[in-house]
């Protein structure tokens, strides 16, 4: 126990020193990369804590408290959710709450020397959306309800992904809303084995399909009900990341990981609340 704090604390501060991530999006990247289990009924569950900032220009800082499970209910089947808590404080507003529900199903084709994995999921807005003339950005969750799909490959120690998330309709109407475009994920990575620990660098492009809509509603409820909005410029920007996840396997039912992001493309709209200036996460993971 106290060669595995040791280890991780010298990662942890490696990484601290040297990181400037943006590895934060709208939930694709959660959907795929889920190892199927091969035992039956077995469940897996992860706490973890990441902390993000947005840069100088909207200087925010955002933490999460993610609540993770996995659960094989089924011959090569897969469900996983995963829960945040999420805080946010800038110059304009500190506000906390519980943010978006994502979950799905993974299946897996096993074949001689290769693995075929294939997800299905969703992002729910389970969130509290209802804070008027709070921005975007400052919000705990993304107010839509959005479907995502998703496709992996593996051989060896390689491993390539690509995945599409459909973004829903703003499930409320505020004062100020924000309609994001559809994602496209593509992925590639490879997984390093040293004794017990496992390094997973993984290269991932991510590319808005469309800008973002700002809708402006009146306050004034004897004003029109039809709302103005304008595209974002920008807000279409593609993003690639370097993100890294590191786990050190303690027992065969107890892992620590660690997860960061180095950015080669960076996202400078902030209108969705989903760009970093550097993000970094770590946590522990119980298998049953």
């Amino acid at each position: 126990m106290k060669k595995s704090f040791f280890v991780l604390a010298i990662i942890f501060f490696s990484l601290v020193k040297h990181s400037f991530a943006q590895c934060s999006d709208a939930g694709i990247c959660s959907l795929g990369g889920h190892t199927i289990e091969e035992k039956i009924n077995s469940f897996s569950l992860s706490l973890g804590y990441s902390y993000g900032y947005s840069g100088k220009v909207d200087d925010i800082s955002y933490s999460s408290i993610k609540l993770g499970g996995t659960y094989n209910f089924y011959d090569n089947t897969n469900f996983h959710f995963e829960l945040p808590f999420n805080l946010q404080s800038g110059p304009l507003y500190n506000v906390k709450g519980i943010g978006d529900l994502i979950f799905g199903l993974s299946y897996g084709f096993k074949f001689d020397e290769s693995y075929l994995t294939v997800s299905a999921g969703m992002r729910l807005a389970t969130a509290d959306e209802n804070r008027e003339f709070i921005r975007q950005p400052y919000r705990s969750g993304l107010g839509s309800n959005d479907f995502m799909l998703g496709i992996d490959y593996s051989f060896s120690n390689f491993s390539f992904g690509a995945g599409y998330q459909l973004a829903g309709k703003p499930v409320d109407e505020d004062l100020f809303i924000v309609e994001r475009g559809d994602d496209l994920l593509l992925r590639s990575g490879y997984i390093f084995n040293i004794d017990d620990f496992s390094i997973n660098p993984q290269l991932l492009f991510i590319k808005r399909l469309g800008k973002s809509k700002m809708y402006f509603f009146s306050s004034d409820p004897d004003a029109n009900s039809i709302p103005l909005y304008l595209e974002v410029e920008g807000s279409d920007q593609s993003k690639l990341n370097l993100f890294v996840n590191t786990t050190y396997n303690v027992n065969e039912n107890y892992s620590h990981f660690i997860e960061f992001a180095l950015p080669f493309l960076e996202r400078d709209v902030n209108v969705d609340g989903l760009t970093r200036a550097f993000t970094i996460a770590t946590g522990i993971r119980f298998q049953f």
